[in-house]
């Protein structure tokens, strides 16, 4: 069995938490993540991606019978996916598909989830269902059916990350059973987490995305892991030194820094910071700073 990737006990952590504003503060850093895994190139698929998927929704909104995807969008979505997953010796038989063979399937599986709401009976089947023909698309298995079927249905499909797979089931199998077991879960925390004001703000494919972007961030040295920050002190450490979350955030800044003086230069020469989790940082350096001189 492969190991977990790495970061997936931040993942978990995540998924645990139901606070919204730390759901979209690491959102935030989503595109800081890409950049680092596959520089601006990356970033440039995510983006054609997301024109992919509004231009696939727009299609939808306007009553288009025929919505689809060309061998274009196949060839761009498959780029994303092996850039920010891992690559795989799959262009030889994407590429072997014809234009006429993708739009087809691609129209099927479309329309096999095109009106199916969360709550029907019969969702899961259906979402199996769609995964299962796209499949049958040479080079094509359920990873990659999630990852077109996500762009379609944001809103209902989850791309299935290696990291999400590790953090739900505990291992990677890239099956349509699986794809609808951690499907489910992200859905049920997107309704969670958006609850009746943030519906707007996540959707079932943006957890996936900020999942994945917790792993990261928490292998970042130069980032703060918000997952940590959201848990009660007293969970990470036996003694009562740090009281609240902006303490957590602290002794972890610290500790990656390995200089506990560092802290105090900050809040002595930044009286202000866009940066949400500076700000904590610099918050909670003043006060225990003049707690210390007093």
């Amino acid at each position: 069995m492969p190991k977990p990737r790495p970061g997936v006990d931040a993942s978990f952590r995540l998924s645990k938490i139901s606070d919204l504003s730390i759901w979209m503060a690491i959102d935030k850093q989503y595109g800081d993540m890409l950049l680092q895994k596959g520089g601006t190139k990356l970033l440039d698929l995510d983006k054609a991606c997301e024109e992919i998927s509004l231009k696939w929704q727009t299609e939808t909104q306007q009553q288009k019978q025929d919505v689809y995807c060309t061998c274009e969008d196949l060839y761009t979505i498959m780029e994303w996916k092996f850039a920010t997953g891992k690559p795989r010796p799959l262009w030889k038989h994407i590429k072997s598909n014809s234009e006429e063979t993708i739009r087809k399937v691609s129209k099927d599986a479309f329309a096999m989830v095109r009106h199916v709401q969360s709550h029907d009976d019969d969702v899961n089947v259906v979402i199996g269902n769609a995964v299962e023909a796209l499949s049958k698309l040479k080079g094509i298995g359920p990873a990659s059916a999630s990852a077109i079927l996500s762009l379609y249905r944001p809103d209902l499909l989850v791309f299935m990350y290696d990291e999400i797979l590790d953090c739900f089931l505990g291992e990677r199998k890239y099956t349509a059973d699986a794809y609808k077991k951690i499907n489910i879960i992200c859905k049920d925390l997107a309704k969670d987490i958006g609850g009746t004001t943030g519906s707007d703000l996540i959707n079932v494919r943006k957890v996936g995305q900020i999942l994945w972007s917790a792993a990261r961030i928490s292998l970042c040295k130069d980032k703060v892991d918000l997952t940590l920050g959201s848990i009660p002190c007293q969970e990470k450490r036996t003694d009562d030194t740090l009281k609240n979350k902006d303490d957590c955030l602290v002794e972890q800044y610290v500790k990656r820094n390995a200089d506990k003086d560092l802290i105090m230069n900050i809040s002595d020469n930044k009286e202000s910071c866009d940066d949400q989790e500076i700000s904590l940082v610099i918050k909670s350096a003043k006060r225990r700073k003049t707690e210390r001189r007093s």
